[in-house]
């Protein structure tokens, strides 16, 4: 990578690859980086700056929705949807949570949100919440059965009749608990 970076998001095949958003020191990025399986190259910016966000599709045709931003209030977490066509980030409808850390699975017109970290609160609220992107809005769906923070500490995958989503942090620990979407 050009810049350490983390929290950022990961899209695509090893051969054709977007990184999108992120932190990177000292703060959150709105940058885009695309690899080809040998170098990567600079995209367009997103239109908003956070990290730990979700999101589905290709390095051409990619969805990616909440996340936190820099702004103050420290840990303002947002549920801004983009649409990335391949050369540019255009915003879409808001989601109806604003979460970070969830997981995500799907294609940038059919996606699924699943988990994640709500705004700052004490104790931690991790909701099991599920979210359907149609392309255009979100809907609810069927909640998880154990909420947690999917994208710190574990993975998903899968289409929108069809996903997993596996370990994760739900505070003070984490939990091996690997559940399946089926649509």
């Amino acid at each position: 990578l050009p810049a350490n970076r983390s929290n950022q998001v990961n899209l695509g095949t090893t051969d054709a690859a977007l990184l999108a958003s992120g932190y990177v020191a000292p703060t959150y990025t709105d940058s885009t980086l695309k690899w080809d399986g040998i170098t990567y190259s600079n995209s367009a910016d997103m239109n908003e700056v956070r990290g730990s966000s979700v999101g589905a599709g290709t390095q051409n045709a990619a969805m990616v929705n909440g996340g936190q931003t820099p702004t103050s209030p420290y840990r303002q977490y947002v549920g801004y949807t983009e649409h990335y066509n391949g050369s540019t980030w255009s915003e879409q409808a808001d989601s109806t949570g604003e979460e970070l850390g969830g997981g995500g699975f799907g294609t940038q017109n059919a996606a699924v949100r699943v988990g994640g970290l709500a705004p700052q609160s004490s104790p931690a609220n991790y909701p099991n919440n599920t979210e359907i992107w149609n392309g255009t809005s979100w809907s609810n769906d069927a909640e998880m059965v154990i909420g947690g923070s999917i994208g710190y500490s574990g993975g998903s995958g899968g289409t929108t009749t069809a996903g997993i989503a596996g370990p994760r942090y739900v505070y003070p620990s984490y939990v091996a608990c690997v559940e399946e979407y089926d649509r």
